[in-house]
C-alpha cells in the first residue's frame, strides 16, 4: 500500500494570476455560449470579473469550500439555466442499477439547482428526496425548477450546507447518498471533512456513491494530484486510508459513464462506494 499525505499545503496556496486568467477564459467560453442574448453575456462577464476578485481573496486560512461557495453563488446570479443544459437522467439510471428504488431515501449532495434532482424527485416516492448544496442561490433556483415541472407535491426538501457543514441535516438517515462531480472539485482536507460527517447520515446498510477522477495507470505519488485551479485526482490508497479514519470502507467502481466525459489516457471518471466498516 502506498503511503499517502492526507493534506497538502498546495491546496491552500494562493492561486497564481495565470491560473486565474485561464479559469476566467474557460468560464467565459462555457457560460457565454449558453446565453441567449448579449445583455446576459455582458452580465456573465461582469460576474466573472467579480469571481476573479473572489479567487484572489482566497487565503491560506480559508477553506477552499468557502471560496467555492462564493463562486457558485456568483454563477447562479447570472446563469439561471445552470446544470439544466443536458439530460441528466443518466445519474438516476446509474443509481437504479445500484439498487435505488422509489421507496428508498436519497441525499443528493451537491445538488446545485436540481439538474439531476428533478429526475430523482419525479422517480422517488413522496418525501424520499433531499438535496443539499453549499450555494444558497442555486437552491433557490432549484425550487423554481420544482415548480416549473409540477413537482411541488412530491415533498422534496433542500438544505443549505455552508462550506460543506452537514449539521443542518442532523437526525436524518439515508439509504443512498449521491455526489456527482463534487469530490472532483474538493481538496484533500475538504474530502476528509465530508467523510467525517457522511457516516452519520447513512443508514446501517446505506451507501455513499461519489464520482471522482481516478488514475488508470500507476498510483499517484502522495495519493492526490491537483490539476489546474479546481480539479483533484485521487488514488485508491488515499481514499481508502482517509475513509478508514472515520470508520468507513471504500470500493472503487469503474462502471460509470458520463455523456460528456473527456477521454484521457491517464484517468477516468469512477465512483467511490463508501459504506460503514
Amino acid at each position: 500500500m502506498t503511503a499517502v499525505t492526507l493534506f497538502s499545503d498546495e491546496s491552500k496556496t494562493m492561486t497564481e494570476n495565470a491560473s486565474i486568467l485561464q479559469r476566467t477564459k474557460k468560464l467565459l467560453k462555457r457560460f457565454s455560449a449558453k446565453s441567449a442574448d448579449s445583455a446576459k453575456s455582458d452580465a456573465i462577464r461582469q460576474k466573472i470579473s467579480e469571481q476573479r476578485k473572489n479567487v484572489e481573496q482566497w487565503k491560506s486560512g480559508e477553506r477552499y469550500s468557502e471560496y467555492y461557495e462564493r463562486e457558485m453563488d456568483a454563477v447562479a446570479e447570472v446563469y439561471e439555466e445552470a446544470f439544466h443544459n443536458i439530460d441528466r437522467t443518466y445519474q438516476l439510471e446509474y443509481l437504479k442499477a445500484h439498487g435505488l428504488k422509489p421507496e428508498l431515501s436519497l441525499l443528493d449532495y451537491g445538488c446545485g439547482p436540481l439538474g439531476a434532482g428533478i429526475h430523482f424527485i419525479r422517480y422517488l416516492d413522496h418525501g424520499c428526496y433531499v438535496g443539499a448544496d453549499i450555494s444558497k442561490k442555486f437552491l433557490e433556483l432549484g425550487q423554481g425548477w420544482i415548480e416549473k415541472y409540477g413537482l411541488a407535491d412530491k415533498g422534496a426538501r433542500t438544505f443549505h450546507i455552508p462550506a460543506g457543514d452537514l449539521s443542518p441535516l442532523h437526525g436524518l438517515k439515508f439509504d443512498f447518498v449521491w455526489a456527482q462531480s463534487v469530490i472532483t472539485h474538493m481538496p484533500g482536507e475538504d474530502v476528509n471533512y465530508l467523510l467525517s460527517q457522511i457516516g452519520g447520515l447513512m443508514k446501517p446498510e446505506g451507501a455513499f456513491l461519489a464520482t471522482f477522477l481516478f488514475p488508470t495507470g500507476e498510483e499517484i505519488a502522495g495519493g492526490v494530484q491537483r490539476e489546474g485551479e479546481r480539479t483533484w485526482i485521487y488514488g485508491r490508497d488515499f481514499l481508502e486510508q482517509m475513509a478508514a479514519r472515520h470508520g468507513l470502507r471504500v470500493r472503487i467502481l469503474e462502471d460509470f459513464h458520463h455523456p460528456q466525459e473527456g477521454r484521457k489516457a491517464d484517468r477516468k471518471i469512477a465512483v467511490m462506494e463508501v459504506r460503514h466498516a
